[in-house]
């Protein structure tokens, strides 16, 4: 009977193990998603900065020179980046990611 209750108390540890190794797994890559969903996210924020400054700088100058040319393309490529991380993300929720 002892025997018995020491089984069925390996099992439970063990499951409960395994459940608790997957809870974590899924907790570093949430982790990992929201990392390079912030480091993208900083990046579009000073492409944008970058942008404005050009832009203003091109309002006060009355003419547009290669740090405007510059900055847009900058700020087009970040958000690019940003909604392939998106479309990324999505997909692997889509196949069960």
């Amino acid at each position: 009977m002892i025997s018995l209750i020491q089984a069925i108390a390996g099992i439970a540890v063990a499951v409960i193990g395994g459940v608790f190794a997957l809870t974590m797994k899924k907790a570093e890559e949430r982790t990992a998603l929201c990392i390079e969903e912030n480091l993208l996210s900083m990046k579009m924020v000073s492409a944008n900065i970058d942008l404005g400054i050009a832009t203003g700088m091109a309002v006060r100058d009355g003419k547009t020179d290669g740090a405007m040319g510059r900055a847009l393309e900058e700020a087009s490529l970040t958000q690019r980046e940003y909604q392939d991380f998106l479309k990324g993300v999505a997909a692997r929720k889509i196949v069960g990611g």
